[in-house]
Parts: C-alpha cells; structure tokens; sequence
C-alpha cells in the first residue's frame, strides 16, 4: 500500500442564502481517483459540506472536478448557477486547482483557500509539491465592488387627461423622462410637462394606484442574471420602488410604483426630482448608475371622478395649485398621555444609556452586567430591578429597556389602543441626537452621533463621514397604538430623542438616521444600508413581567423578524442542529454551593426562579464583599417541548433554543459585538462579546440548556469565574449523558380542596378530580389542586387560557420515600364558565419542565 496520500479534501462553506445541490463530479480516467459518494450531498444555507478524492492506484495522483447548482431545488434558475472547481494532487506533477467564479458575478464570489499539509494557505493557488491537498471554498455574496446600469425611459399611464403649460394634452400612455433627452421634458423649476394623475380611491395603499415604467440596462456583463429592486428617492426619503426583477442583457422594463405616503385621505401630489438607484436583491449590494438618473416626475392622485367642468381635460396651473404636495406635514396622531410618559421614562428614573454594547444591563456605575430582561421583539421585562432604588441600583440602559418601561407606563391610560413595539433591523448610523442620560458635568445633555463612544465624551460626535462613527445595528421604539398606522400614528422613543409622538413613522426615521454619510459603503462589514419602513417589525412587545414565563406560551405562532445575515451565520455555525443530552444541571440550587464554588465572600444579591409551558428560568445577581463593583449576571434557560405523546420533542426543542439565542444576539444594538469561543471540556457551543472593554459575557449551549454569564470589565476578568460555575453544573457522567431525550416530569392529580365556611375547613374530592373536571361554586371562592409529581422540583407555576382563573401561589411537600413530591396549587375562581387551567412543575436538578391540564367549571353560587 502506498505510503503518500494523494487524495484531495474539500471544505465548502455555504455562506449565501440559497441550498447548494445536484452535485456533479467528473475524473478523466479511474486511475486519476474516485469521488466519495457525493451526489446526494446538499449544503443548506449558512452552512459547511464535505467531500474529497481519493486515489484509486499506487503513486498516480488525482484529478478532477466538482460542481453545485447553487438554489438547488427550488430556484428554477438553479442550474444557471453554478459552483465549480477542478483539482489535480498529481503524483509527479504539480499541484494545481482552478476554480470557476459563480454568476451572476455581481451577486456572488468565491474564495478559495489551499494548502499541503502545515504550510501556510494560499488565495486560489496551492503549493506546487506535497500530499494530500486541503482546499477551503466559501461561497458569499458580493460586496465590494459595484457594477454599473443604466436608466433609459420612465412612461405611465394617466387616468384623466391633462393639458401642460405649453397647453399640450397628456392622455393615456406617455413619456415621463428619456435619456436621449434628459431635460426635454422639464418645465422650468415648476415641474414637467408631461404630468400624470391616477385615479385613486382614497385611504386605500398609495402603491396600487401609482404604477410607473422604468426601463433599464446592465452595462456591466456581471450583473445579468442577477435579481434586483430600483428605488428613488426625493430628498433623501425613499419614495419608489420596484417589483423584484432579473436582469437581462437587453433593456429590462420594470413596474415601480410609489410607497410613500402610505396612503391618504385627501388629493396629494409628488412634483419633485427623483434620484434612482439599483439594489441587489439577494445580496443587498449597491450598484453604481451610468448616465443620468436624476429625473422631474410630476404625479397626481385625485378622485376617481372629476367634477363635469374638467372632464375633457384637467389645466395644469389648477392642479398646481389645488392639490398638496405629499410632503405637506400632518400633525401625528398621539395623546397626551403617552407624551408625558415618554418624558418620565426619558428623566425620572435616573437611567443612563449604555456606550459601550447598547445592551441591556444591570450594571452598577463601574462593574459587571446583567438583562432586565427584554429581546428585541419584547417578552420578558424584569420591572423590578429596573425600578428598585428608584432606578438608581441598577442604571445602564439599552433602547429595549426604554420601550419596555414605556409600554407598560402607557398601558394604564386604555382610553386609546396598547401602544406599538416597533423592531427595527438595521437602523443605521445617527443624525445627530441625545441619549438618554448622557451629560456633560453640568447637566445639560450633549450631542450624541456616534452611540459608542465607550468612556471618551470627545467621541460622542463626530465629523459626518469619520471611520471612528459606529451606527446602532438595531434598534426598538414605541408607537402610538397597535396596529400602527404608518402615516397616522407617532412615535415614541425614550432612548434617543426623546421624540414625543409629533413625528409618524416615515418622518421619525427620516429626523433619526443619517443616510448620507458614505459610511454604510466603506465599512459594509460594520453596515451596508439604512433602515427604511420594510424593515421596521411591528411585533409582540411585553408579554410578562419579572420573568414569569406563560402557562399557555405564544411561541408556536409568533412570526420573528429575520436574523441579520452575520447573526444567522453565526447561530447556525455555532448552535448544534440538533438538542443532545443535557450536560449541566444543578443550577437552582446555585446559592447553596456558590461559597464553595466561587469562595466565602461571594453571596447572591437576587434570585428568581421560574416556569412556564415549554421553559424554566433561573437568574442570579452574585458579588464578593471583599471586591467593589464584582457583581457578575447568570442567567439559565431549559426548554422542554413536548409533542403530541407527552414525551420531549427534539426537532421543536431544537428550534426554540435556535430562535432564543438568536434573539439574545440580536438585542445588543452595537453591530459587530459577538463571536464564537472555545470551552474546553464542557461540551455545547459557546458565544462571547467581543473585546469591546466595558463588560465580559460567555453564552454557553449544552443540550436544551443556555446559560449566560455576563459582568466584569472584560471577558477575560470574568472567563475564570464562569469557568468555575460552569465546572461546578457539568456532568460527563455516562448515565446522564445516555439520557436522551430527557425524562419530563409526570404529574398526577391527587384531590382538590374548596373552602366550604369561614373557618378555612376543606374537604377532598377525589373522584371529581379524576373526571379531569372540576367544579367550583361562586365567584370569588378559593380551592386548590394537589398533585404528585415523579421527581423533586425546584419551582412551579400555573394559570388559565384567559384568565378566568387566577392563579395564587403554590406548596411543596416532599414524599415520605423521598422519590418525588407533592405541589399544592392556589387559586381562586373569577369568572362563571368553564376555564382551561395549567400547572407546570421543574426538575430540581435539570430545570426541565413538566405540564398537566384540567377544565375547571365556575358556576353561580
């Protein structure tokens, strides 16, 4: 047998959005190899695949090549694109690889790495000599250079006839702009004479009344074949854009169509200069116009009919002067409560923006971290530490705590509708703004266009295109009512700003970001766009305070907003695809063994402990008396789904730990913060902050569990803490790692008791708990369930679908036999009717959860 190995080993990383399939391979003759049986092999998005070449005679060496259909099976264009390489390892010849760039060139690029054994790696060439050869290809998107276009013709159709300044009639199909003659068709600095009105039915979606053709060009080979969006914008603000469309080698004619406003209830017009622009679709990568492409569109929306005077045609000089211009303000709609509470929230509680992560703290004035709670769709928002010391203990904020608080604050004036949570991703680098809690020495607020400026108040604003200048990479805000109207309802921010509800949605964002500043193309790997209205989520906003998790959980229907692309890479390079054993538990009993764990100096601050459907929640504020400001965060979530059969469901398991650490990584609003790590001997995946200074954080993900510690100044103060917590919870024993899936708690209903005078005596109904009905009699009574459960748990939780049942509080009792335990729940009965109710219960050592359900029927005394 030969001693060398020839063979050829491929790493490809699929860092696009599309499958990588139908894999071909080809060998010019059998003594030059075989390929590993690859032809079933599909790499999904953001994802690695393997294949190799291996020789099949002695000292031959191998040759060959491979191929992907890039968009495999569902893009009908797949096999348009294409990922392709050949390879030789010859024995006596010279090493060699020649790999095909991927079209549409503009949209995607491939880089290829290779190298023999140890030596150093080469872009797209290989050592002449050496065995085996190791070749990395990552397929990505384009996104350095751009690629030029053309603008050719923009025509429409106008609903009533028109006659302009020079008394032409325009009617029916006509050209608005040519660029055979680019001011042919300018009137002055009035408008254009060639006008349109649409006919528009009024309060209905601007977009379906307001149709214009573009046609364009590629000038650029590279770009055929890719998919792209025209826009234009009219002083500055994004007003049009188009239908997604291919590119072709011939002009390309593309139905646009006006976005802003919205809509309206009263004729308004557009009379203004447009600038267009091209955008890849996939990649969202800026393309570069040739020629002119700044055009005077001249458009009108009126009734559907005219009044009989201006049927045959419509003078221009009325139009001009009757009908508003779009850009006319009208006043947002607010109320006054909501106003005022935006102020409090902005001053009365002594909080301080975070300059360094933009995330959501609990940090003292100089030490570590810690959530109040809340992602960047809502949830979660721990009210009471925000508010404890009248905010004072706790100051550090992020814009989500804000919006929390906010919320909440509003809610209690129900005259109007709950206000909006409003998620936006990206958002983009600052106009020059405010922040909450940043002042000078005085007192007086300073000027605030570069959020994260750390410590160095010399930083805080700076020159409009300086590469110092970091954007918020996302950001949550409040609007007036739920559902919003676009360009009815304000908006509110109490993070920066403020901003009180005098600016709709549209002009918020306009005042908000900066989106002129070349920033966003010279540090595209920071940001490469602004934030407009497609990407502001309207989603869930607060569902719970002080991590109480839901008896009854939303997750099953809840609609996230996507991860940002360097996000989702990350969670899916990171996170396992699949929910293994669980390998740490012991966590709720943390304040027995943290002296002996971390010493005898350190003591837990807070605890909270909690359960719901399909998670349980543990979080701990730790600190050393004899260290000022040592306080660290830990924070420990278990999902447990169970399916139809009651046992644990991995595939949904796996989704929800999926979904939870990508809204932890998305609620940090400083771009670029997070990074994969490495834990030796624990098993799991882990996260890290990057080394930003002002905190340290580690996320660690072991079976269905994330645990996340955060404080310190830096990750590397508090690497040897967690290190040591992490230690004490892991288990590599082979009993609990065999357990899989995990064992969920069973419960059993023993009785029920009811009050039956008022000296508090009950009485067991046995049997009609067996029933799974319970009857209760008259509003107001209080009766309790009493389960056996077949493990010790650490907390439970219960409640009803619509709270018609109120939930009390619970008892633990152990069993004589020490296996298990009884819980007695409280409630009291609140409505007549027939209510579902919930009881969950969790492990005492593995935080995994446990749920039964009963009807409860309240009837009049």
């Amino acid at each position: 047998m030969p001693t060398i190995d020839c063979s050829v080993y491929i790493r490809i990383f699929n860092d696009t959005e599309r499958t990588l399939g139908n894999c071909r391979t080809t060998v010019p003759d059998r003594d030059k190899g075989a390929w590993n049986d690859c032809k079933r092999l599909e790499i999904p998005p953001r994802q690695e695949g393997y294949l190799s070449l291996n020789e099949t005679a002695w000292y031959t060496g191998t040759e060959g090549s491979f191929s992907f259909d890039i968009g495999w099976p569902k893009d009908p264009k797949s096999g348009l694109y294409q990922l392709q390489a050949t390879v030789i390892d010859a024995y006596n010849g010279t090493n060699e690889i020649w790999p095909a760039v991927p079209g549409p060139q503009a949209l995607f690029k491939l880089i290829c790495a290779a190298h023999v054994s140890n030596k150093l790696e080469l872009r797209d060439a290989v050592q002449p000599a050496g065995h085996p050869v190791y070749l990395q290809c990552r397929l990505t998107y384009e996104r350095t250079k751009r690629y030029k276009w053309q603008l050719l013709e923009i025509t429409a159709s106008s609903a009533h006839p028109v006659r302009n300044s020079h008394f032409k009639l325009i009617v029916r199909n006509h050209t608005l702009w040519d660029y055979a003659e680019p001011e042919r068709y300018r009137d002055k600095d009035r408008g254009s004479l060639q006008p349109n009105v649409y006919a528009y039915r009024f309060g209905s979606p601007v977009y379906s009344h307001s149709l214009l053709k573009v046609k364009v060009v590629a000038i650029d080979r590279e770009l055929v074949g890719a998919e792209a969006y025209l826009y234009g914008t009219h002083n500055g603000n994004r007003v049009i854009e188009s239908d997604k469309f291919t590119i072709f080698q011939h002009p390309v004619t593309v139905d646009a169509h006006v976005v802003v406003p919205v809509a309206m209830k009263h004729p308004f017009s557009l009379n203004g200069d447009i600038e267009w622009n091209m955008q890849l679709a996939e990649s969202l990568q800026g393309t570069e116009r040739q020629g002119e492409g700044i055009t005077r569109l001249e458009l009108y929306w009126v009734g559907l009919t005219l009044h009989r005077a201006l049927r045959r045609y419509v003078p221009i000089d009325i139009l001009r002067n009757v009908i508003p211009s779009s850009d006319v303000k009208v006043e947002a709609r607010n109320t006054p409560w909501n106003q005022m509470k935006t102020s409090e929230v902005w001053e009365k509680f002594h909080k301080r923006y975070d300059t360094t992560y933009g995330a959501m703290h609990l940090v003292t004035q100089a030490g570590g971290a810690a959530y109040f709670g809340v992602h960047a769709q809502g949830g979660n928002f721990n009210e009471h530490l925000y508010l404890e010391d009248d905010g004072l203990k706790y100051p550090l904020v992020n814009c989500m705590d804000q919006a929390a608080m906010l919320e909440i604050a509003c809610s209690f004036d129900r005259i109007f509708p709950l206000t909006a949570w409003i998620y936006q991703s990206p958002f983009g680098y600052v106009k020059k703004t405010r922040l909450v809690g940043i002042k000078n020495q005085d007192g007086t607020y300073i000027d605030v266009n570069n959020p994260f400026f750390g410590t160095d108040v010399k930083m805080a604003n700076l020159y409009h295109d300086s590469p110092d200048r970091l954007p918020f990479g996302c950001h949550v805000y409040n609007g007036n009512c739920t559902p919003l109207t676009l360009d009815q309802d304000g908006i509110y921010d109490a993070c920066s700003g403020p901003h009180l509800g005098i600016e709709t949605l549209p002009e918020y964002l306009d005042q908000a970001i900066d989106r002129d500043t070349i920033l966003y193309q010279v540090h595209p790997d920071i940001l490469f766009e602004s934030g407009t209205i497609a990407n502001a989520w309207e989603t869930q906003g607060i569902t719970r305070i002080n991590n109480n998790p839901l008896p009854f959980a939303s997750w099953r229907s809840r609609t996230l907003p996507p991860l940002p692309e360097v996000l989702s890479r990350l969670v899916n390079t990171t996170v396992p695809n699949t929910v293994g054993p669980l390998t740490h538990v012991g966590w709720a009993h943390l304040p027995i063994w943290l002296s002996t764990t971390l010493g005898d100096a350190w003591n837990v601050q807070y605890e909270q402990v909690t359960v719901g459907e399909i998670e349980a929640h543990g979080l701990w504020i730790i600190s050393n008396d004899n260290t000022p400001n040592s306080h660290i965060h830990v924070q420990v979530d278990v999902f447990s789904v169970t399916g139809p059969d009651g046992h644990f469901d991995v595939g949904k398991s796996t989704a929800v730990v999926k979904d939870e650490i990508g809204q932890i990584l998305e609620s940090v609003q400083r771009p670029c913060v997070w990074m994969s790590c490495t834990l030796p001997g624990l098993g799991g995946a882990s996260l890290r902050y990057a080394d930003h200074g002002g905190t340290g954080r580690i996320i660690l993900v072991a079976g269905n569990a994330i645990m996340d510690i955060r404080g310190m100044n830096s990750y590397e103060e508090l690497l040897p803490y967690a290190l040591k917590l992490f230690g004490r919870t892991f288990r590599s024993d082979l009993e609990l790692l065999n357990d899989s899936p995990p064992v969920i708690p069973a419960l059993q209903i023993k009785g029920i008791r009811t009050e039956t005078d008022t000296s508090g005596l009950t009485t067991l109904r046995e049997a009609e708990a067996e029933q799974g009905i319970i009857t209760v009699t008259g509003i107001g009574t209080r009766f309790s369930m009493i389960f056996t459960v077949s493990c010790k748990i650490a907390v439970a939780n219960a409640g009803s679908e619509e709270h018609g049942i109120l939930f009390d509080r619970y008892i633990i009792e152990k069993l004589d036999n020490g296996e298990g335990c009884t819980v007695e729940f409280l409630f009291i009965a609140c409505e007549v009717g027939r209510h579902r109710v919930r009881v969950c219960v969790a492990d005492s050592e593995t935080l995994i959860g446990g749920n039964s359900d009963l009807e409860v029927e309240v009837v009049d005394a």
